[in-house]
């Protein structure tokens, strides 16, 4: 086996199924990876090749207590995360078109539940986006997905995708919904679902305000439609694909083996947990520790070269080589900046 794919913070399902077999000794299927997914031993992530829209929630354990509470009271009363709009910000709307956005805007709910197990997310009402490697939440569409890769391999079945949002998980109590333009996909179904939820909002709104307002909006389907910038999407772009997550992999095998899991190398962060403030640059390690893996880098290189000691221009070109530290969107970090996290106190000869 590579040592160095051990270093490595993600591999293809095909590799990892390599890997698998390499450390269990027995043959481990690509459709084995995905079962593995599915029962919650591994976990999967995508690998964005571009940067991908999203909207991000903060979830709150305070509302999600307060959720709990009223569903013993009166049953589950969850809600789930809808088909809404980002709308455009345009100062060619008519007021009434940006009335109708407002009143669409007020009417959503503060919190919505992804799932009935999980927390209570306020989502912002604005896009964001991100790229490169991020962990799938097992929610939505994700789950789906996971799933026809697995009978894609084994059964052939196709399985259909619900018209549920994707999510990435974030971390620290949060989630992010991809987006896309309702103009580039097959998103007219989830646009009428829109208008038409829109524009009975605006009649009870009009019904509300019958008194007071002088006119009554009425909208065009055309008109709301045009207005419409991003939708939750069920669909992963064409140029991304699912890699699995070296710490769960390394977890798999010491849970296999009996043994205590190891500590966890990287956040869930969608790798940009440590951002580096100077250089806005990512380390998939925790906290920054470039100097944890120099180390695990160097000790392989003497293992393998008979006791010679490298330099630090060897190792950070071995980690710069493997790609293991890297810029928020995949571009390998430079090599000088690898070099200066490095501890002053080199423990290896420094003239080899």
């Amino acid at each position: 086996m590579d040592k160095l794919l051990t270093l490595k913070d993600w591999h293809t399902p095909k590799n990892a199924a390599k890997l698998l077999s390499s450390m269990f000794e027995v043959e481990v299927s690509e459709a084995d990876i995905f079962q593995f997914v599915l029962e919650g031993k591994l976990s999967v992530c995508v690998n964005f090749v571009n940067p991908v829209v999203i909207v991000v929630g903060r979830g709150s354990q305070t509302e999600t207590k307060a959720r709990l509470v009223a569903d013993k009271i009166r049953g589950k009363g969850y809600i789930t995360h809808p088909v809404v709009p980002v709308w455009k910000i345009d100062s060619s709307f008519s007021d009434e078109l940006n009335q109708a956005i407002i009143i669409e805007h007020g009417s959503r709910p503060e919190y919505y539940t992804p799932s009935d197990k999980g927390l209570s997310y306020s989502f912002d009402l604005y896009t964001s986006t991100t790229g490169g490697v991020c962990p799938l939440a097992p929610i939505g569409s994700g789950r789906y997905l996971i799933k026809r890769e697995f009978e894609r391999l084994t059964s052939k079945t196709n399985v259909s995708i619900p018209k549920e949002p994707l999510y990435l998980d974030g971390g620290d109590g949060t989630l992010a919904v991809i987006h896309a333009s309702h103009q580039i996909g097959s998103n007219s179904e989830q646009a009428s679902v829109v208008i038409r939820n829109t524009k009975n909002r605006i009649a009870l709104d009009n019904l509300k305000h019958k008194e007071s307002r002088v006119a009554k909006i009425c909208l065009s389907d055309e008109a709301l439609e045009a207005a419409i910038w991003y939708l939750p999407t069920n669909k992963l772009p064409e140029d991304s694909y699912f890699v699995i997550d070296t710490d769960s992999i390394m977890n798999l095998v010491s849970e296999a083996k009996g043994e205590s899991l190891p500590k966890q190398r990287f956040d869930k962060v969608a790798r940009h947990a440590g951002s580096d403030p100077e250089d806005g640059l990512v380390v998939g390690y925790e906290n920054s520790n470039i100097q944890e893996l120099a180390n695990k880098a160097a000790a392989q290189y003497i293992r393998e070269h008979s006791s010679k000691d490298p330099s630090k221009d060897k190792i950070c070109k071995i980690i710069f080589d493997g790609g293991l530290v890297f810029k928020k969107h995949g571009d390998p970090a430079p090599i000088e900046y690898i070099l200066r996290n490095f501890k002053k106190t080199w423990p290896f000869n420094e003239n080899t």
